[in-house]
Formats: C-alpha cells, sequence, structure tokens
C-alpha cells in the first residue's frame, strides 16, 4: 500500500516525501546561505522561506474548497483530512514562488539572488522527493527514476562547475527539464487531460514560456 495510516487519518506516502523533500530543501538553503551571504541577511531570509512553506501549505489545503467544494458543503471538517491533490499543489508552488520573490524584494534582495535561490531550493527538492518514491513506492518506477537522475546530474555539475548559478544557466535548465519532464508525463504516465495535455503539463508549458521570456530578455541586454 501507498498510503500511511495514523489512526483515522489516511496519507499517501508520495505526501509524506515531499513534505521531507521540502525540510531537506530547507536546510539546504541554510547550508547555501552561510557561504553566498552576510551573515545579518540569513534570518530575514529563513524566516522568509519557512513562512513561504506554511503559507503554500494552507493554500494547498484551502484549494480544496476551490476544486472540490461539494466535499465541503457536505462535510466542512473534510479539509482536515483532505488536500487540493496535484492541482492544489500547482496552485500551492504557484503562490509559494509569487508571495517569496514579492517578499523577498521588499527585503532589497536582488532578482538574480532570489532566482538562484528558488532554484536550488526547487532543485534540492525535486531530487529528494523523487529519490525517496523510487525506493519506497512501486508505481511509476522508470519516470521518477528519470526525473530524479536528471536532478542529480544537475546537482553533481553545480558542484564541479564555477559560476553554475549564473542566470542564464539557471534558465536554461529549467527549460531543459520543463520539456523532457513534459514528455516523461506524456509516454509513462495515465493523467486526466485538460484541453490536449494534463494540469501539470499545462503547467510545465507555462514555466517554459516564462523562461524562455526571461532567457530572451537577458540575452537581449548583454
Amino acid at each position: 500500500m501507498n498510503v500511511l495510516q495514523i489512526g483515522s487519518i489516511a496519507i499517501l506516502y508520495k505526501w509524506v516525501f515531499l513534505g521531507i523533500a521540502i525540510f531537506i530543501g530547507y536546510i539546504s538553503i541554510r547550508v547555501w546561505l552561510q557561504s553566498s551571504t552576510e551573515k545579518k541577511n540569513i534570518k530575514p531570509i529563513m524566516d522568509l522561506l519557512f513562512n513561504t512553506i506554511f503559507l503554500s501549505f494552507l493554500v494547498w489545503k484551502g484549494s480544496l474548497l476551490l476544486l472540490e467544494p461539494s466535499i465541503i458543503l457536505k462535510s466542512p471538517f473534510s479539509i482536515l483530512y483532505f488536500t487540493g491533490g496535484s492541482k492544489g499543489l500547482i496552485l500551492a508552488i504557484i503562490f509559494s514562488f509569487a508571495y517569496f520573490f514579492l517578499k523577498a524584494k521588499k527585503l532589497e534582495i536582488s532578482n538574480e539572488f532570489i532566482i538562484k535561490l528558488m532554484f536550488i531550493f526547487s532543485l534540492v527538492v525535486l531530487t529528494a522527493y523523487h529519490g525517496l518514491t523510487v525506493f519506497f513506492i512501486e508505481e511509476d518506477v522508470l519516470y521518477h527514476s528519470l526525473i530524479s537522475l536528471f536532478m542529480i546530474t544537475v546537482l553533481v555539475i553545480g558542484i564541479f562547475k564555477k559560476d553554475i548559478y549564473s542566470l542564464k544557466w539557471i534558465y536554461m535548465v529549467t527549460i531543459v527539464f520543463s520539456f523532457v519532464h513534459f514528455i516523461l508525463i506524456m509516454i509513462l504516465i495515465k493523467s486526466q487531460a485538460v484541453f490536449l495535455f494534463s494540469v501539470e503539463q499545462w503547467f510545465l508549458i507555462g514555466i517554459i514560456l516564462v523562461s524562455l521570456f526571461h532567457r530572451n530578455k537577458l540575452r537581449s541586454l548583454n
């Protein structure tokens, strides 16, 4: 079974692994900040990251009101036991990036530093999540294996290559990863289509378009 049973509450293991991956990402950012910014800036950035994660969790839980209002109308307390699923998670991710970016700007953090931080956090979380899923869940093993292999490759390159987190490189990796991820979902994952593609695929298309826009904008400035 892929469900963790705690009393009357059943939690999918993939959500448990996501929580663990986010915690690993949080710790990784703290370690990264030790060598990339002044000590006085570490606490406000980590506080902002924690708040972003917490509020994103609430958005994920609360998305059930938007996605499945009938469930809440029948049983209001069901919001304590259920989440918005994968669709709600995408809404929470969009919220988290927008919230973190806007709040970080108020802390007078540069756009480049914000993007690097969000990229590193996402990279670590995805690597940990898909890696845990490969070892402990027997569903879609090839899909999760290929995603984690891609992420690990990026991490290894990051260790040995200098200036790996330049904006140009970040946008390129994001575009390539999103495209590869899109194809893997099409080939290996059975998902419900919404206007030809799944919600996750549309989300990846959005990431590709945004990354292409900013990468071309960066080129025009050079």
